[in-house]
């Protein structure tokens, strides 16, 4: 199984059917298993013409019917929208997952339309200082990165949008003897009562 695939898999079984998607060549790889995940009709891929739409979209259905949905775009100016589009639903307590493509972990430099300056982890920076955000560094990190974009989208008291950065090289990695049963599911809990009944 592909770290692709695997995260579709735990998006599935977080009840994430519907992917709102600009797909680009960050993201290939994603959108072909969304593909066939299609076509087996476990999952629904909406191609639209804006990530800013895509992201106004997905704040609605959670807001409208609870329903939660991805947003699936490519490095670059595209992820840039989607960060942007991702204000409403930061704004209104709203959990939505957004799935970029990113420059790889090989560290070549910008190219693809990066953010063109010589460092390192530039988009996790932006994700982080709109919300959440985790980067797929490695094939293996795929339930950490499931667990903590659950806890963030599903938080009862604080949610909000969670940007899992997918670099290019990683999205294609073969798991081998992969667990489905590590792929974290459930909502967090909401706190309970005061241990104290409410008394100072």
């Amino acid at each position: 199984m592909t770290v692709s695939e695997a995260l579709v898999l735990g998006l599935v079984r977080q009840n994430v059917r519907k992917f709102l998607s600009v797909f680009g060549h960050g993201s290939t790889e994603i959108g072909e298993v969304l593909r066939v995940y299609e076509a087996a009709g476990v999952v629904r891929t909406f191609a639209v013409r804006n990530e800013i739409a895509a992201s106004h979209a997905a704040a609605a259905l959670r807001w409208v019917t609870g329903e939660k949905a991805a947003v699936v775009t490519s490095i670059g100016p595209g992820a840039l929208q989607a960060m942007t589009g991702s204000l409403a639903a930061a704004s209104d307590g709203l959990g939505v997952w957004y799935l970029f493509g990113d420059e790889t972990t090989e560290d070549e430099g910008p190219n693809m339309q990066q953010i063109p300056k010589p460092e390192q982890g530039l988009f996790l920076r932006l994700g982080q200082t709109m919300g959440s955000a985790y980067t797929l560094h490695t094939p293996g990190a795929v339930p950490t990165a499931l667990r903590r974009g659950l806890n963030r989208v599903d938080d009862p008291h604080r949610a909000g949008p969670f940007f899992l950065l997918m670099p290019m090289n990683t999205q294609c990695c073969v798991i081998e003897g992969f667990n489905l049963d590590e792929l974290p599911v459930g909502s967090p809990p909401r706190l309970g009562p005061a241990a104290d009944d409410g008394r100072y």
